[in-house]
């Protein structure tokens, strides 16, 4: 089984809750293969991922 990724986009942030549980089909995730997501490293690692 080749190693994949599920992303996915939370449009409301609640401070107060945790997202430390795996839910994909609450968030719509989508599978992105790893080749894809190394091939991006660089720019991934730029993006603001959480409101601080």
């Amino acid at each position: 089984m080749p190693l994949v990724h599920e992303c996915g986009i939370i449009n409301d942030i609640n401070d107060s809750s945790l997202y430390n549980s795996y839910v994909p089909e609450l968030k719509d995730c989508i599978v992105v293969n790893d080749n894809i997501i190394m091939e991006l490293i660089d720019e991934l690692s730029t993006m603001k991922t959480s409101i601080s």
